[in-house]
């Protein structure tokens, strides 16, 4: 699956350009939700991936067994879900 988004400072303007760990967890509520997938690890102890971010815009691929995610077995077309996204910097 894939995931585009923006990071934003808090005056609104792009985040700087480079490399931020980001970890994704797909979430069965909004709010107080049972954790049911995250990208690295478990949902116990999430980790992160590292994600490129240019003029505060990444794009990246969530159950990408390909490049060590974990593979995706929820059912999108019976259930509805939330994807909750952890972000840092990782210093130069």
């Amino acid at each position: 699956m894939n995931f585009r988004g923006t990071l934003k400072n808090s005056d609104g303007t792009a985040v700087t350009d480079g490399s931020y760990s980001m970890k994704f967890s797909i979430y069965d509520a909004s709010t107080s939700g049972n954790c049911l997938y995250t990208v690295r690890g478990s949902c116990g102890t999430p980790t992160a991936k590292t994600v490129t971010v240019t003029s505060g815009v990444f794009s990246s691929l969530i159950g990408d067994t390909d490049n060590l995610d974990n593979a995706i077995t929820l059912d999108f077309n019976s259930d509805t879900y939330w994807l909750g996204v952890t972000v840092g910097r990782i210093p130069n």
